[in-house]
Parts: structure tokens; C-alpha cells; sequence
């Protein structure tokens, strides 16, 4: 899970959220050498003996589409972004041109990330319903494309419980959290785990990994 790629450090919105344009392409290349099979979303909770990596984006960066997209679709790997729809076309985030353009590439998966990007769990049952269906519908209706998969915003159980995995069952086929460990056979694919990788962790995360 990747949420700001820049090499400007001083304007890091959240340095626990973000890491340079050197550190990820280091970090894709020794995924890559270390037998990693970069996969889409749909195919992460595949059960086989290969080992998978998904890469996803979280708020939708225009970093994703200045710095990171030319990568990907270099190396041929697959990448998700979940936008917040509130969010699309304000200051460095992606607009609907950018993504228009991604979506040109094979490799390119797009999710929902609410509408507003609020705490889902502190918020009332209408509200939260409409934060889920909603921003499928927007990015539905301004991309035509089916939206079938989402990342809940902030993500851990402290911001979502039964009640939002209820919700994102009615209207998505999988749901990303933010659980810091690996996807297992058992995992729910309405709780699908990912690693917040930033500057300062990926080394390790490389090393665990290796």
C-alpha cells in the first residue's frame, strides 16, 4: 500500500505515508529479483505456491500518474489506485484526464475510496452507506467502467468494523483493509490486508520479505 511517490520530501503530506521516486523504484526491482509475481487485484487471494505482490494506491496522488505510471507500464506490472472521489482534480491529486489516460494501459485497475474519505465507523448508518455506494457510482458514471473492488479509508479495525465488510459486500467483490500482514488462504476478501510501505520501513520490508 503506497499513498505519495515524490522526491520532494519537505512537502511530504505525512512521511508515514510517503517515500521517493529512488526508494520505490529500488524497492519494485528487488521485489522483482526476489521471484514476486506482480498480480491485480483479483488474482491476490489466488492459493497457489507462487508468491504474489498487488500494488495498490491509496487517495490517488498525481505522484501515481507523474512518477510511478511511466514505471509500471515500462515494466509491464500491474497497479491499483483507489481514489477518494472528493478528492479527484484538487491540487496534487489526479484528475480525470490522468486517470482517463492510465486506463489506457492493461495494467491498470481502479477502486473506490469513499466519497469523502472519512472514518466509516464513527459515522451514522446512512452516512456510511452512502460513502461506499456512492463513490462507486461517481467513478462509474465519470469513467464507464464497472467498480467492483474498494480500500476502506484509514482501513484498520479501529475504522471499520462488521458493519462497513456488510456494506462493501453489497456493492463490491473485494475490499482492501489496512492490516499490516500477508494474505492467507483465510483471508477475507472483504479484509484483504496490505503493508503501508514508506521511506523509512521498505528496506525492511525487503529484508522480511526476501
Amino acid at each position: 500500500m503506497f499513498h505519495e511517490v515524490s522526491n520532494e520530501r519537505e512537502q511530504w503530506y505525512d512521511p508515514a505515508y510517503s517515500i521517493s521516486v529512488d526508494g520505490f523504484y529500488h524497492l519494485i526491482t528487488i521485489i522483482r529479483q526476489s521471484g514476486f509475481l506482480f498480480v491485480s487485484p483479483y488474482d491476490i487471494l489466488h492459493n497457489d505456491d507462487r508468491k504474489r505482490v498487488c500494488l495498490t494506491f491509496d487517495d490517488a496522488f498525481q505522484g501515481v500518474y507523474d512518477r510511478v505510471f511511466p514505471l509500471l507500464r515500462r515494466e509491464k506490472i500491474p497497479f491499483t489506485v483507489f481514489p477518494a472521489a472528493s478528492l479527484l482534480g484538487k491540487e496534487n491529486y489526479l484528475n480525470e484526464n490522468m486517470i482517463r489516460e492510465m486506463m489506457q494501459y492493461t495494467g491498470f485497475y481502479l477502486g473506490a475510496h469513499s466519497v469523502s474519505h472519512c472514518i466509516l465507523k464513527s459515522a451514522s448508518d446512512e452516512q456510511s452507506e452512502y460513502e461506499l455506494r456512492h463513490a462507486k457510482t461517481i467513478l462509474e458514471t465519470l469513467f464507464e467502467v464497472p467498480v467492483d473492488i474498494m480500500a476502506y479509508p484509514y482501513g484498520s479495525l479501529r475504522e471499520i468494523g462488521k458493519r462497513e465488510m456488510k456494506l462493501a459486500q453489497k456493492s463490491y467483490r473485494y475490499a482492501f483493509s489496512t492490516l499490516q500482514t500477508c494474505v492467507t488462504p483465510d483471508t477475507d476478501p472483504y479484509c484483504i490486508p496490505r503493508i503501508n510501505v514508506n521511506e523509512k520501513n521498505y528496506k525492511t520490508i525487503l529484508r522480511e520479505t526476501g
